[in-house]
C-alpha cells in the first residue's frame, strides 16, 4: 500500500502513526494492528551545523558565580532551520528539554542550563576542576537528528567551595545568607557608626566563625569594595557561632572610603583548597562621620599675587563690572547638592562688618563642577561700592569669601584679603570705563 506525498505533507515534520485493520467480506471490521510510529522529516534538511561555545567558560572555567550568573550554552544558527525544529543541550550525561527554534530565531540560539542541571553532572565528592563535555542535536523528528562536529566540546567546572551551604545546596549565588554579618566597632564603641569622635582612630569589624569553618579558612574584609589589608586565618580552633573574628580597619583606610551615610562594608571567606569559589557575606551598612573635609578657599583668579585686591582686578562680565569668584574643582562639589557661597566685607579694622554689601548665593551645584569648579560674580555696584566711605585716611576694607556644601559639615577655608577702590582724592573710586572685559 502506498501512502502518497500529500497526504504526508498535510500532516508536517514529526511522529507519525501507523496502523491498519481488516475488513472481511460481509464488511466486518478487525481491532487496530500494533501502532507502527514513523518519524517524519520533511523539507530541506539542517546543514552547516557549527561548532557551539559555552561563553561564561571562556576564562576557563564555570564556577558557582558563573552558575548564579547564568549559564548558556551558544548554538549558532544552522542553515534549512524550521519553526518545529528543537534543540536538546547534553551536559554531561543530562539532556536537557528540547529548546525550540521557532518562526525567527537569533543569529545564535541561547540554550540556558539551570543549576540543578549543572550540580546533578558534577561530583562533590571529588571536588576540584572536573571536565564535562557539551554537545548539542538538532531534531526535526524522533530519530532524525543532526550533529555538528565535532559532536562535543569539553568544559571545566568546580563549584567546590568552604563554607556552610544551604541544605540541597540550591543556589550558587557567592553571597551565603549563612555567613553572619559583619558589625563595626568604632573606637568609641559605637555599633555600624563612625562619628565625629572617631577622628584618627581605627575602627575594629566582628562577625562570628561560621559553621563550618576549618583549618586554613582566610577572611577578608571589604571596606567600600576594597579590601582592607589585615586579614583573619583559621587554625581549626575556632567554635562556630561562639569565636569573634576581628578585623581591623585602619584610620588610613578609613579615610580612604570617605564620608558616607551608608558605607557598604562585607567579608569574603576562602580557602586555598578552594581556590574557585570564595564565599561572601551579605552588606552591613556604616554611618562614617569621623573624617573631617577640610574645603579649599574660593579664588579671584584676576587677582594673581597682588596682596591687595584693587581696581586693576575689576572685569566687565555681560557689561556688569565686578570680581571673578572661582569655587575650586573639589570631589566634595557632588552634582544636585546645594553649595552656598558667601562675600563678606569689613571696615579698614578688619573687624566691623559692612552688612549691606554682603552677598549670599546658594545654588545646586553643576554637572561639571567637580572638574571645572564654580563661577561666581560679585557685582561692584552693589557689593563693592558700599565698602567705601569715600573720604577719610582709612579708604580701604577687608572681605572675606567662603562656601558651604550640603552634607558637608564644616565651610571652606576663607579667602581674605584688603580691597581697596580708592583713588588719590575724596569720592574718587575706580575708573570703570578702564576695567578690562573678562575673557
Amino acid at each position: 500500500m502506498t501512502v502518497t506525498r500529500d497526504k504526508i505533507e498535510r500532516l508536517g515534520s514529526g511522529t507519525h502513526y501507523v496502523t491498519y485493520v481488516l475488513v472481511d467480506p460481509a464488511g466486518n471490521v478487525s481491532k487496530l494492528s500494533r501502532v507502527q510510529n514513523v518519524p517524519v522529516a520533511l523539507g530541506a534538511l539542517p546543514t552547516n551545523l557549527q561548532l557551539h561555545s559555552v561563553p561564561l567558560a571562556a576564562d576557563g572555567l564555570i564556577n558557582r558565580a558563573d552558575a548564579f550568573y547564568g549559564v548558556t550554552v551558544d548554538i549558532p544558527l544552522y542553515t534549512n532551520h524550521e519553526p518545529t525544529d528543537h534543540i536538546f543541550v547534553e551536559w554531561g550525561a543530562t539532556t536537557l528539554p528540547g529548546y525550540p527554534v521557532g518562526e525567527v530565531p537569533p543569529a545564535v540560539i541561547r540554550v540556558p542550563v539551570s543549576w540543578t542541571r549543572l550540580k546533578a553532572e558534577y561530583d562533590f565528592s571529588s571536588a576540584g576542576v572536573q571536565t564535562v563535555k557539551v554537545g548539542y542535536r538538532v531534531d526535526r523528528a524522533p530519530q532524525v537528528e543532526f550533529r555538528p562536529t565535532p559532536r562535543t566540546i569539553d568544559v571545566d567546572v568546580d563549584f567546590s567551595t568552604t563554607g556552610p551551604i544551604e541544605p540541597g545546596d540550591p543556589d550558587p549565588d557567592p553571597v551565603s545568607p549563612r555567613l553572619g554579618l559583619v558589625t563595626v566597632y568604632s573606637s568609641t564603641d559605637e555599633e555600624d557608626e563612625l562619628a565625629e569622635a572617631d577622628f584618627g582612630e581605627p575602627a575594629t569589624a566582628k562577625f562570628k566563625a561560621p559553621d563550618p569553618t576549618v583549618d586554613g579558612d582566610i577572611f577578608t574584609l571589604y571596606w567600600k569594595g576594597v579590601a582592607v589589608d589585615d586579614v583573619y586565618e583559621a587554625d581549626g580552633a575556632e567554635t562556630p557561632g561562639v569565636t569573634d573574628i576581628s578585623i581591623i580597619v585602619t584610620w588610613d583606610e578609613i579615610v580612604e572610603g570617605g564620608l558616607d551615610p551608608a558605607l557598604p562594608v562585607h567579608y569574603v571567606m576562602s580557602n586555598d583548597d578552594f581556590p574557585n569559589n570564595d564565599r561572601e557575606s551579605r552588606t552591613t551598612h556604616v554611618r562614617v562621620r569621623a573624617i573631617r573635609i577640610v574645603l579649599d578657599p574660593p579664588l579671584i583668579p584676576d587677582m594673581g599675587s597682588s596682596p591687595v585686591l584693587n581696581c586693576n582686578h575689576l572685569r566687565s562680565v555681560g557689561g556688569v563690572v565686578g570680581y571673578r569668584v572661582k569655587i575650586p574643582a573639589s570631589s566634595h562639589l557632588e552634582p544636585g547638592k546645594e553649595i552656598t557661597m558667601r562675600w563678606r566685607p569689613f571696615d579698614s579694622s578688619g573687624t566691623t562688618p559692612i552688612n549691606n554689601a554682603n552677598k549670599t548665593t546658594t545654588i545646586p551645584i553643576p554637572n561639571d563642577a567637580p572638574t571645572a569648579g564654580i563661577d561666581w560674580f560679585i557685582e561692584y555696584a552693589a557689593h563693592v561700592l558700599p565698602t567705601d566711605p569715600g573720604v577719610g585716611d582709612s579708604r580701604h576694607a577687608f572681605v572675606e569669601i567662603d562656601y558651604s556644601i550640603e552634607d558637608v559639615r564644616a565651610p571652606s577655608e576663607k579667602f581674605r584679603k584688603m580691597m581697596s577702590i580708592a583713588l588719590g582724592s575724596d569720592n574718587a573710586y575706580c575708573d570703570l570705563d578702564s576695567v578690562v572685559p573678562a575673557p
